[in-house]
């Protein structure tokens, strides 16, 4: 290739002689020295070499840049190649992972499809045997209806046997211990009695069914009355001043005709009663500052706890004393 681009300048460069050659005046021709001729034509060269030298760099510079480019599309299309492939095997996975939870699915929908079945089955089962029981028990009581057709009569004779309690509101009346002894009354024997406020009626006197007649209309039933009860004739004050007194300041006469562990039993349920909520050991505590100093030196130093043992003490020395 080469050889031939030599040719086709050699052939050009005598071709440009020529034409300059003959540009030139004729009278000025012979004016030229052959030598000058060989020079015009060296410099022509010289020129057209300079300027292949030119293009040729020039073009192997686009041609590299050309190339350049080339590879880097290539690249560029190798990595997206290589990304897309990636891409592809990740699609593939979550398929495959998307068709194994499809077919746990199933499973599992083939599973509560059996059990559903079976749940149904039972049900029925279920069913059967509750009307067959629903029958027996209608049959029961149809067989059973003469004799309980005279329970009332029977009730009505063992609850005339037993007497409500009273309660009249007086100062020596104990408004819990009357209330403790209506509600078993009432559980007794009219835990079926509609009327219960009848008998709560017929149990409070005096002062107290004048109270009752006040509030009556907000009584429908055994819960109201507790409220109300207990609102009137056990409220704070009542037990502070009643109940909470004694417990607290209360002090045993050794010259009454109670003994000890009478006295320890009194003040131990009029404690009960109130709303304090007191332990058994401050219970134990407070009962023992009710007596004399040997008596609480005993409970301290012997770390005195609990009622069994407080009143066994307190028998032990109303039998010292009956000596």
């Amino acid at each position: 290739m080469r050889s031939s681009l030599a040719r086709a300048d050699n052939s050009r460069i005598e071709q440009l002689v020529s034409d300059k050659l003959n540009e030139v005046d004729p009278k000025y021709v012979f004016s030229i020295a052959p030598e000058d001729a060989d020079k015009i034509r060296a410099n022509v060269r010289s020129m057209i070499d300079q300027l292949e030298s030119v293009v040729d760099s020039r073009v192997e510079e686009q041609v590299q840049i050309a190339l350049n480019k080339v590879n880097g599309m290539a690249e560029d299309a190798w990595s997206t190649s290589k990304m897309m492939l990636e891409q592809n095997k990740n699609i593939l996975r979550q398929l495959e992972l998307l068709n194994e939870k499809y077919t746990e699915m199933r499973r599992q929908q083939n599973g509560l499809s059996d059990k559903i079945e079976s749940l149904k089955n039972e049900y029925e089962k279920d069913a059967d045997e509750l009307m067959a029981r629903v029958g027996d028990l209608e049959t029961r009581m149809r067989l059973g209806s003469r004799e309980r057709s005279v329970a009332p009569e029977n009730h009505m004779q063992a609850s005339a046997k037993l007497k409500p309690p009273t309660f009249k509101a007086e100062a020596k009346d104990k408004p819990m211990k009357y209330f403790r002894a209506l509600q078993r009354y009432v559980t007794a024997v009219n835990s079926e009695y509609e009327h219960v406020t009848c008998v709560i009626a017929a149990s409070l006197e005096g002062n107290a069914s004048t109270w009752y007649d006040a509030v009556e209309s907000r009584i429908n039933s055994f819960a109201d009355f507790e409220r109300e009860f207990k609102n009137r004739y056990w409220n704070e004050s009542v037990q502070a001043e009643g109940g909470g007194r004694k417990v607290e300041y209360g002090k045993y006469d050794i010259s009454s005709k109670w003994s000890r562990v009478e006295y320890a039993s009194y003040i131990w349920g009029f404690a009960k009663e109130l709303d304090i909520n007191y332990t058994e050991p401050q219970l134990v505590v407070k009962l023992a500052s009710h007596f004399d100093w040997d008596i609480k030196y005993t409970v301290r130093t012997q770390e005195i706890k609990s009622q069994a043992k407080l009143f066994d003490l307190l028998a032990f020395k109303d039998a010292d004393t009956q000596r």
